[in-house]
């Protein structure tokens, strides 16, 4: 049995250690309040003595030369978001987002570091390139004239007064058309008239230089050279005539680049084409003792078409937004376009670009939208690869500010492709395109609807077929 006593003895010896050991867990409590509190009055102290311009400098320096640059753009933006504004960590930034390939992000601390009047030719540089990598390169004409001659020359020794850059495509196309609808009877029941023309395909260059006569103004020279292989099937009654003949273009494109304000580009353009053939031709049909037959005669067609064109682009950051015009003569009538486009570059490198353009086609009081995407994207080290798509109903269209002609009579439904591009180290750049077309032309067939003084009265009817009509194109381009 166990004593009352020796029970309260227990209970007193219990409660006094207890108390001990609530005191100390109470002190340590203490203890690490006061800890914290510390610790926060240091850190706001710290952080205070951070955003002086005297520790943003030690620190963005101390950053910049053992090459830590995430750490420098973290410092460099927040000393920036409380007020920190100097040469020096403009320079610093923009170098620090340079070397991290983020280029968009670096040229607007390029640009306040310029903008100082005192920047040295390594920063100027640096912008200049930068805005090479992120495609501005009429805003990076501007900042190479602004270099040493030293300097410029050996970013650029081939540079010259006459030549700014050269280019030269060569390709060929082929189609279906032929296979899918040569066979076509074209008189039908009546075994009156029918018509058609069959494109095989066809050959072209294109050859072109750019010159730069002045830092903010740059002109673009361009001759096509297109070769059809064409072939014009006439039939009546069950005869079938075949003329193979070729159309040839000879093409003109000139265009004018301004930049009267950093990041804006105004560019109107014009562009000639001339085309002749020589084409078998119905002159008109007469009456024998075996019936009705038809005149034939070799007709030779020249004519001239045209396209003015307007265009005006400005950079704001990753984004490239647009507005374009054009006025053209094509095929024998008059159209007009307008269209907005805009390039982005969603992770802000140059490394993956979308590009989106929605154009109004009028033509004949008919209106039409266009709308073309392309991505672009790098696959591996200077190996590129873009690939692009065209919706709508195409035809005596312009696009690129009116560099890209479609005037071929057939409609284009659906254009698309893609294409390979490598940079060289050494200023060339090459590339490797295809494009596919789904087509659709007109097949002209004639009726005999009645006779008027013993000769055939005749209704003119269209009926549609379809082709597919491809291309291949090898291009360089050198920058001198």
């Amino acid at each position: 049995m166990i004593h009352v006593q020796s029970i309260l003895h227990l209970n007193k010896i219990m409660s006094v250690n207890t108390g001990r050991i609530f005191r100390k867990i109470f002190k340590r409590y203490l203890h690490g309040i006061s800890l914290i509190a510390l610790l926060l009055i240091s850190s706001n102290a710290f952080a205070q003595k951070e955003i002086t311009i005297e520790n943003v400098d030690s620190l963005t320096l101390e950053y910049f030369d053992n090459g830590q640059w995430k750490k420098l753009v973290r410092a460099g933006e927040k000393a920036l978001d409380n007020g920190i504004e100097s040469y020096l960590l403009r320079m610093r930034l923009g170098t620090a987002y340079f070397e991290l390939e983020n280029y968009f992000d670096a040229i607007p601390h390029f640009e306040k570091a310029v903008s100082t009047g005192y920047s040295d030719g390594v920063v100027k540089q640096k912008l200049y390139e930068s805005y090479i990598y992120a495609g501005r390169e009429e805003d990076a004409n501007v900042v190479l004239f602004e270099m040493t001659e030293n300097r410029r020359n050996k970013l650029r020794p081939l540079i010259n007064d006459f030549i700014n850059d050269a280019r030269f495509d060569i390709g060929s196309s082929f189609s279906n058309d032929d296979a899918s609808n040569g066979s076509i009877d074209l008189v039908g029941q009546d075994n009156a008239y029918g018509e058609q023309t069959i494109n095989r395909g066809q050959f072209f260059f294109d050859v072109g230089i750019g010159q730069l006569p002045l830092r903010w103004f740059k002109i673009n020279y361009a001759y096509t050279y297109v070769n059809k292989d064409l072939q014009k099937q006439i039939m009546f009654n069950n005869e079938k005539i075949l003329n193979d003949y070729k159309q040839k273009q000879g093409r003109l494109f000139n265009e004018f680049r301004f930049v009267p304000v950093n990041s804006l580009m105004i560019s109107p353009s014009g562009h000639y084409i001339k085309s002749e053939e020589t084409v078998v031709w119905v002159d008109g049909f007469e009456k024998d003792s075996l019936g009705y037959y038809y005149t034939l005669k070799d007709t030779s067609i020249k004519q001239d078409d045209f396209v003015l064109s307007l265009s005006v682009n400005k950079w704001i950051s990753i984004f490239n937004p647009g507005i374009s015009g054009s006025f053209s003569y094509l095929n024998g009538t008059h159209q007009s376009q307008i269209g907005l486009s805009i390039k982005v570059y969603p992770l802000s490198n140059p490394y993956l670009s979308v590009f989106s353009n929605a154009v109004i086609h009028n033509q004949n009081s008919v209106s039409n939208l266009i709308f073309t995407q392309t991505a672009e994207g790098r696959i591996i080290e200077n190996l590129w690869l873009e690939g692009f798509a065209t919706f709508g109903n195409i035809s005596n269209y312009n696009e690129q500010n009116g560099r890209v002609v479609y005037n071929d009579p057939d409609m284009i439904k659906l254009s698309y492709g893609a294409m390979l591009r490598y940079v060289f180290p050494f200023n060339m750049t090459a590339k490797l395109i295809f494009s596919g077309q789904n087509r659709e032309k007109k097949i002209i067939t004639n009726t005999i609807s009645g006779y008027q003084n013993n000769l055939p009265v005749y209704t003119r009817q269209t009926t549609t077929a379809e082709y597919n009509f491809n291309s291949i194109a090898l291009g360089l381009k050198y920058d001198f």
